[in-house]
């Protein structure tokens, strides 16, 4: 998730700022990528000759959005890396940039003429990343919502000093999906005459899509799953091009929904350990099975997508057919998985140990924090809106969290955590880092008492 909001600070906005949040200033862009400042110079020529760009992007371009004749969406060029958004300056639509040196090759940029700039669905926030040094490796189409939330987040009216405030923040955030929620559900509402009833299908289903990852986000997959159907359905009837990437979205967003039906998350046991045993398969297999389809029309079209097959792979496993049940020309051999090495079984523990926590990412220490000379757990989490946990160390393999005994109860996110005695009184302090590559958010200095409490001395 880091190197993808990185990338979006740096090159451009996503479907959704694309759409709902749409500036004046935005215009239609595609772009094409190679490899060599030679190979663009001869692109260029050609395309000052009259070649087509989106068939030239198709053939030549090395960039994710190729497939699509290389449409980027429409975009504030304010929101474009600066040697891109420099090379803009003073372009009029259907006029070319010149050849530009960026970390992942040679960018050639167009301006399209107003009545082509919705084309396509543009650039999805995974393909984004590209830009900033994409080398060979495919990214998939980013479903989690993290990135669209991030930016309805930066563009929600915030109080003064609220990255001081960590409840202001949490509540910030909350305000911001529910407003971003509302605005997409206004966009496609019938009865709304500001809204898309008649506006270019493309729009309509950049819409759905928007929708679709902020109901991802919120958790929400079966609503999500209806969004990304009706942009499939627009898709099928008129961006045919768009049918592939949006089969590999649904075969993808089933597969995860599957994994919530089977609570993976929360008991994971077996069935997180790769390859599976013989006897690993989801209960409920519906939304597996839906998976299987979609990822199958994808691979009619693109056999040699090897992350598409991996993902079919996966979904087979999940109901148990996993190798017998997958078509050998799509199947990836056992063989390939195999290693003369072995490191042993680990077992999980930690429901039975009191260690049960349901999270997203987050910092961890382990350490005696009390000096009764047992190791004590501390995580944070990613989440802005989840406090520090304590897990005191009961002496008899289990621990119990007493984050709000310890005064720990209103320190809330922070991806990463560290400790050490700052103060030199024999007990291990608290430091947690936050903001970075999201926003600027204050950090925490917890003191240790010395009593099993903890005090913010920033």
């Amino acid at each position: 998730m880091t190197s993808k909001l990185l990338a979006l600070t740096l090159i451009c906005v996503s479907f959704f700022d694309a759409l709902a949040w749409q500036t004046p200033a935005s215009v239609g862009l595609r772009i094409i990528v190679v490899s060599s400042p030679t190979e663009a110079q001869q692109i260029l020529d050609r395309l000052a000759k009259g070649k087509d760009f989106a068939a030239l992007a198709k053939a030549k371009s090395t960039d994710p959005t190729a497939d699509g004749g290389g449409f980027m969406g429409r975009l504030d060029p304010a929101s474009l890396r600066p040697e891109l958004r420099d090379a803009l300056q003073g372009l009029s639509p259907g006029q070319l940039t010149g050849v530009i040196k960026i970390p992942s090759g040679y960018a050639i940029l167009q301006i399209m003429p107003e009545e082509q700039s919705t084309a396509g669905i543009g650039m999805s926030s995974s393909q984004m990343l590209p830009l900033t040094g994409r080398g060979s490796v495919r990214y998939t189409p980013d479903i989690s919502g993290a990135v669209d939330m991030e930016l309805a987040f930066r563009k929600v009216p915030k109080p003064d000093d609220w990255n001081r405030d960590f409840q202001a923040v949490c509540e910030t955030r909350k305000r911001a999906l529910a407003m971003a929620v509302q605005r997409m559900e206004g966009l496609l509402d019938p009865d709304n005459p500001q809204g898309l009833s008649h506006a270019k299908p493309a729009d309509v289903q950049q819409a759905h899509y928007a929708l679709a990852q902020f109901q991802t986000y919120s958790g929400n997959m079966e609503a999500a799953l209806e969004h990304w159907q009706a942009a499939y359905r627009i898709a099928q009837s008129d961006i045919p091009g768009m049918v592939p990437q949006m089969q590999e979205i649904l075969g993808t967003a089933y597969l995860h929904k599957s994994e919530m039906e089977n609570d993976v998350y929360r008991e994971p046991g077996d069935r997180c350990i790769f390859p599976p045993g013989k006897s690993v398969s989801y209960k409920e297999t519906a939304d597996s099975e839906k998976a299987i389809q979609y990822f199958t029309k994808y691979l009619e079209q693109k056999p040699d997508d090897v992350e598409v097959k991996w993902l079919l792979n996966l979904a087979y496993m999940t109901l148990g057919k996993y190798p017998a049940g997958v078509p050998a020309k799509y199947l990836i051999s056992p063989s390939a998985f195999q290693s003369k090495e072995t490191i042993g079984r680990f077992v999980d523990v930690a429901p039975a140990a009191g260690l049960d926590k349901f999270s997203m990412a987050g910092g961890t220490i382990v350490d005696d924090f009390d000096n009764d000379g047992l190791l004590d757990v501390v995580t944070s989490s990613y989440y802005h809106c989840e406090p520090l946990h304590f897990f005191h160390n009961n002496g008899d393999g289990t621990f119990t969290d007493r984050a709000a005994q310890a005064g720990l109860g209103n320190q809330l996110g922070g991806l990463n955590i560290i400790q050490a005695d700052y103060d030199n009184n024999g007990c291990m302090d608290i430091l947690v880092p936050r903001g970075a590559w999201q926003f600027p958010l204050r950090l925490s200095l917890l003191r240790n008492n010395c009593d099993g409490t903890f005090t913010d001395v920033t």
